[in-house]
This record gives structure tokens, sequence and C-alpha cells, in this order.
């Protein structure tokens, strides 16, 4: 009886996860298909900067889908697409202690996320003028 639920919680806790992180994927199906023109408009929720990558978490504003864009941060050497960014996403403030993250002014702010036919983000802009 004790090894069932071992294994019932095994698998429940498998399942929260796939279910939460299928949600945080680069572009997901659900969000490409339906785009007008391989664009759709997201508010810039956070960002997460690792030492070689830094990923910038959005959502549709529309459909309410969680999008995250992938960009390296070293020059594109490797064949990978970098997508062009706009350059104050990130907090530039010399006083942060470790790795910085969104730039405060920026979060909330509403953006153009522009796909190529591979579902690929190629650009993200902002949409206010």
């Amino acid at each position: 009886m004790q090894i069932n639920k071992i294994l019932i919680v095994s698998f429940l806790a498998f399942f929260i996860t796939a279910c939460y992180t299928s949600n945080k994927t680069t572009v997901s199906s659900k969000v490409a298909k339906t785009l007008a023109n391989n664009e759709v408009e997201a508010i810039y929720l956070e960002c997460t900067v690792y030492a070689s990558t830094t990923i910038f978490h959005f959502k549709d504003t529309i459909k309410g889908d969680s999008i995250d864009v992938s960009v390296f941060s070293e020059p594109d050497t490797t064949g990978v697409f970098v997508p062009k960014m706009p350059k104050n996403m990130i907090d530039d403030d010399p006083n942060l202690e470790g790795l910085p993250g969104a730039n405060p002014k920026m979060i909330g702010k509403k953006f153009i996320i522009i796909y190529n036919n591979k579902k690929e983000v190629i650009e993200v802009k902002s949409s206010e003028k």
C-alpha cells in the first residue's frame, strides 16, 4: 500500500511539472496558429538572466498564453538565430547585487512579438509609438 502512495505522488508531481513546463514554451502552437501576419501583442512580465542566455517572459494580451523569448548573450557563432530586442529590457542599474532582472520601467508595457514562418521569434518591438 505504501508503494502505491509513493507511485501516485510521484506521478502527480511529474504530471504537474510537465503541465507547468509545457505552458512555458518559447512559442506554443496554440499561439502561433492564431497569429495574424505572424505578430502577437504581449505584455512584458519579467526576464531571467543566465550566464549565456536571457529569457524574456511575456503574456499574450488576447489569449493570456505565456510566451518566452530566449536570447543568447554571446554573438551568434553557433548558427542559432538571435531575435532583435529593444535595448532597455534588462535593468541596467549599476548598484544591482547579483544578476539583473527586468527593467522596472518596462514591466507591464505592451510589445509586438514577430514570428517567421518557422514559428521562431525574429523580433520584439514596443507597441507604443
